[in-house]
C-alpha cells in the first residue's frame, strides 16, 4: 500500500513526539530532544566531497552544542533548530540568540521540549485523524498560521522559539 508523502510525514513527526515524551519520562535531567527530517543540514558554506564528513561532522557537533547552551523559558515548547520564516518574528532575540517564533513553516530541524513533547503526544492522536501536513499544523498550534481552521478542536496555545541564526537547513523543500 502506498502511503501519501504527507501522511508518512506527520506519522514520522507523532513517531518522533511520542519518542521524545518516552525519553523525557526515562530521563528527568533531560532538557531539550532534537528532531530531524532526513533531508536537514547544518548551516555552513559549499563543502569539497574529500572533506564532507569532517566538515560535517564537526557542523553537527557545533550544532548539538550550541543548542545544548541555549536556554528557553519554561513556557516554550518548541524551538526551531531551522525553519522558513514566513512571517515577523514576535519580539527581539532574547539569551543565546533565541527570538519568539513568527509564522514559520518546515518543521525540518527542531528541538521539544519536555512540556512540548507531552503536549504533542498527548493530542498526536487528534492530529493524525486531521489531514494536515505536520508543517502547518505546528504554527496552527501557535496560533500564528493565517488558518485557524487547521487546529480543529486543538488548544492553539503552543508557544514556539526560533534560534537566530538558525542552525540547519532543508536541502530539499
Amino acid at each position: 500500500v502506498e502511503v501519501p508523502a504527507e501522511v508518512a510525514c506527520a506519522r514520522s513527526h507523532v513517531a518522533a513526539w511520542r519518542r521524545a515524551a518516552a525519553r523525557f519520562a526515562d530521563d528527568a535531567a533531560l532538557e531539550k530532544v532534537l528532531v530531524l527530517e532526513d533531508d536537514a543540514s547544518p548551516c555552513l558554506g559549499p563543502v569539497r566531497a574529500a572533506d564532507f564528513a569532517a566538515v560535517y561532522g564537526a557542523a553537527w557537533a557545533a550544532l548539538v552544542a550550541r543548542l545544548a547552551k541555549t536556554t528557553l523559558p519554561s513556557d516554550v515548547d518548541l524551538l526551531y533548530v531551522g525553519r522558513h520564516r514566513l512571517g515577523p518574528d514576535g519580539g527581539p532575540a532574547g539569551a543565546a540568540a533565541r527570538v519568539p517564533a513568527g509564522f514559520s513553516s518546515c518543521l525540518h530541524a527542531y528541538a521539544l521540549t519536555r512540556r512540548g513533547a507531552a503536549r504533542l503526544d498527548a493530542i498526536s492522536g487528534h492530529f493524525l485523524r486531521r489531514v494536515v501536513p505536520a508543517d502547518d499544523f505546528v504554527p496552527a498550534l501557535c496560533g500564528v498560521h493565517p488558518r485557524r481552521d487547521l487546529v480543529g478542536g486543538a488548544q492553539a496555545d503552543f508557544v514556539a522559539a526560533a534560534l537566530s541564526p538558525e542552525a540547519a537547513h532543508q536541502l530539499c523543500s
